[in-house]
């Protein structure tokens, strides 16, 4: 089902910022590719990066981040 739901997004080949663990490239290369507003993650080498810069408009938080983010007013 959510297969039919999902834009594929394209990724970013060089990212801006480095990453403590290389598996999360490709993760963080396909929210930067796709133009995401947020990247959705409980990953502390992911989490690590929030705060700069260098990401533009995505916006790195944890799910209970989220969460407030859509229920507040």
């Amino acid at each position: 089902m959510i297969e039919t739901l999902a834009i594929q997004a394209p990724e970013k080949r060089q990212l801006p910022v480095e990453v403590r663990d290389p598996k999360d490239e490709m993760i963080l290369a396909s929210a930067l590719g796709g133009k995401a507003d947020y990247l959705v993650t409980g990953d502390d080498d992911i989490l690590v990066l929030q705060d700069d810069a260098r990401l533009g408009k995505l916006q790195i938080v944890t799910a209970r981040a989220f969460l407030n983010l859509l229920i507040s007013p």
